[in-house]
């Protein structure tokens, strides 16, 4: 048997490989390869970097060492780092001016102040994807600052997940072109304004919808969004009848419910019904809801999920829904519909949980609100059921 030589591959081929390693193993292992390998990294310009601002110096001898023009992505993460106003600027240029052919960044744990520097000197930059993750709300300059630099750049997908819409402060150009967003909330009322803000938006991601004790104007709008995800939930079904009524084009949902919850077999059957009839033009549906057990409660488990084994859920949307009971003193179990394991929500504080799903248990494991584990377990529905 020929032995495979890496060396050896064609380049189109090695440059797939590429996109499935880390900026490290690219430029520290397989560039010291060969004299071929290290022509062949040096002509690849699609390498993700990630910069750890907390050891400055280590990674200034790192940049200089490769060829910026190769860095298409850069996430630069200011975790547990405090800069001093005199080498703010500095530490601001290392990261930035090196690397004007980037059209993907990321910027992780931001202050006020040391956003504003990124941004000011990135300002030339031709992105196409910008992402803050912030220490805290953000200042109305550094807000400005944002807007100006999504109008220059033309940029077409946005992540601010600390950051609420706020129409006050938050504006976007007639030109903007933003295709895919992300925000921390957004207000009832301010739903149908955002969506005219940017008529070219595509994904809408929002962490929470609060005000729903508010009015949402009455009038058409003209929106292409096809994906929207809505996290931490409290609006009423007739609340969301109106939301959707807004985005004809919609074809993919995912909500997670928080605060809402079902406390009847009736429910449950109200809540399949909504679903079947209301939201049946979907593609995908995804959605996280938790039932809470009362005291003489004898529903059992099997009992809930009667009404989503139809052929509306099984064989024409194939929407399959699993079962997760909750181990936080709730007495609550979970109705997840989603396509696999990981698209699993977080619940509140809870850390362990056993999900059925498909005739398969298996026990679930978070924290800090993130799913980090799955494993498959043996459990007898007996120990489930009150």
């Amino acid at each position: 048997m020929t032995q495979a030589n890496l060396s050896a591959l064609p380049v189109e081929l090695l440059h797939r490989i590429f996109h499935y390693c880390d900026a490290r193993t690219i430029l520290c292992a397989i560039r010291f390869v060969c004299k071929r390998l290290r022509n062949i990294v040096n002509q690849y310009d699609q390498v993700e970097l990630v910069l750890n601002c907390k050891d400055q110096s280590r990674y200034e001898r790192f940049l200089r060492s490769i060829r910026p023009h190769i860095v298409s992505s850069l996430i630069v993460s200011f975790e547990g780092v405090y800069i001093p106003p005199e080498h703010g600027r500095r530490a601001n240029a290392v990261c930035v001016h090196l690397f004007e052919h980037i059209r993907h960044l990321s910027l992780r744990s931001m202050t006020n102040r040391s956003l504003q520097l990124f941004l000011k000197d990135a300002n030339y930059l031709q992105l196409v994807s910008l992402t803050i993750e912030s220490n805290g709300q953000l200042d109305p300059e550094t807000r400005s600052r944002i807007s100006y630099m999504i109008a220059r750049s033309n940029i077409r997908k946005l992540c601010l997940p600390t950051l609420d819409y706020d129409i006050a402060v938050t504006t976007w150009t007639e030109q903007c072109q933003l295709m895919h967003l992300t925000l921390g909330g957004c207000r009832y009322r301010q739903y149908p304004t955002l969506l005219q803000q940017l008529p070219h938006l595509k994904t809408l991601k929002l962490n929470d919808m609060t005000g729903c004790d508010e009015e949402m104007p009455i009038g058409p709008i003209t929106s292409q969004l096809t994906c929207l995800i809505i996290k931490n939930r409290v609006l009423s079904t007739q609340q969301l009848k109106l939301v959707l009524s807004k985005t004809p084009a919609l074809r993919e949902l995912q909500i997670d419910f928080h605060t809402k919850s079902l406390s009847s077999l009736a429910d449950i059957y109200d809540w399949e019904n909504f679903v079947r009839t209301e939201f049946n033009f979907l593609d995908r549906f995804r959605y996280s809801i938790p039932y809470r057990f009362t005291c003489n409660d004898a529903i059992s488990f099997d009992s809930l999920m009667i009404p989503f084994q139809g052929p509306f859920w099984l064989n024409e949307k194939h929407w399959f829904v699993a079962y997760e009971y909750i181990f936080d003193g709730s007495n609550s179990v979970l109705l997840h519909a989603v396509p696999n394991t990981d698209d699993l929500c977080d619940f509140h504080n809870c850390k362990y949980g056993i999900l059925f799903k498909q005739n398969n248990f298996y026990l679930t494991k978070r924290e800090k609100q993130n799913l980090i584990s799955i494993v498959p377990c043996d459990v007898s529905t007996a120990i489930l059921t009150k």
